[in-house]
This record gives structure tokens, C-alpha cells and sequence, in this order.
């Protein structure tokens, strides 16, 4: 069977929304690693390689985990203040300390309702501090920012903002 495995090689090809999910496995819940790194070939964009696993070599296996190796890793540390989706240039807020009362209680209204963690709270938060210059603030198209974030932004992106959250000021 003649099929193509696709297979990140830096976290410059792991999109947020795929992120949160492989945040999501662990091991021990898995009966052995090849199941593990199975579900984690499915998480990233291989979503029909159920149909190829009887196929598949063990030392083809191993060898696609081994081009996986900067998930071993730590991210490159990046000052992100804009990221470019699609040609829109999206920039986070110059200070969070100034955020409104209606974008804290978006944010705060979005976690509680999906009951998010720290790791998946990220798509709502940058829904509404990430967005383009001079756009004002909008509550009806944060579900839609979030689905475009976690499906378009790499977690190298994201990760590249992280200053940004811990000093809170630009």
C-alpha cells in the first residue's frame, strides 16, 4: 500500500489546535507506545492512518518518531507581538493591564463555559487580545477567531508570545 504519512519536524508544523490536543495524551493510557505514537500521528493531520496500521513497519514507525524529535524539545524562545494568517497581520493588544471589562469577562465567560484548562484557555484568550490593528473588540466573532487560531496559528507562534503574557505590558 502506497500512502503518505504526514510527519511535523519542528513545532513550526504543529498547529495550536493540535497542540491542545496532544496536550491531552498520555502515555499511561495507552496499552503500549505504538498505540501512543499512533494517536499522536492521528493528531497531527493523519486521521486515516487506522486504515494503513496493519501495513506499517515497526521500523517505519520508529523511524517517523525519530524525524519527531523537537517534540522532545523545548520551543525556540521567540517576542512574538504579530503573527500572519492568511495575509491579515493580527497583533496582540499593547497591555493587558488595559484590557476592558468586556473582553476580561469574554475571556473569563468562554474558559468557564468550556471548562478550559491553561492549556486549552489559550484559543479564547487570543480571541480576544490577538486581533488586527485597529479592530475594536467584537464578542460575535470570537468563536470564529478561535477556530482560525487553533487551526492556523503554529504553536511556535504562540509560544513566541509568551513574554508578552508574563510581563502583561508591551
Amino acid at each position: 500500500m502506497d500512502k503518505e504519512i504526514l510527519i511535523p519536524t519542528s513545532w513550526e508544523d504543529v498547529t495550536l489546535g493540535e497542540f491542545i490536543e496532544l496536550s491531552k495524551l498520555d502515555m499511561a493510557d495507552f496499552e503500549s507506545p505504538v498505540d501512543y505514537y499512533i494517536q499522536m500521528l492521528t493528531l497531527l493531520g493523519n486521521q486515516d492512518i487506522e486504515d494503513i496500521k496493519e501495513f506499517l513497519k515497526l521500523t517505519d514507525l520508529t523511524a517517523i518518531i525519530s524525524e519527531m524529535v523537537f517534540i522532545n524539545e523545548a520551543p525556540k524562545e521567540l517576542d512574538n507581538k504579530e503573527v500572519t494568517i492568511d495575509g491579515q497581520v493580527y497583533k496582540l493588544i499593547p497591555n493587558l493591564n488595559n484590557i476592558t471589562l468586556g473582553e476580561y469577562v469574554s475571556i473569563e465567560s468562554l474558559i468557564e463555559r468550556d471548562k478550559l484548562n491553561s492549556i486549552s484557555s489559550i484559543p479564547a484568550i487570543l480571541s480576544v487580545i490577538l486581533r488586527p490593528e485597529g479592530e475594536e473588540f467584537n464578542s460575535d466573532i470570537v468563536e470564529d477567531r478561535m477556530r482560525l487560531f487553533k487551526e492556523k496559528l503554529s504553536i511556535e507562534d504562540v509560544l513566541g508570545m509568551s513574554l508578552f503574557f508574563s510581563l502583561g505590558v508591551r
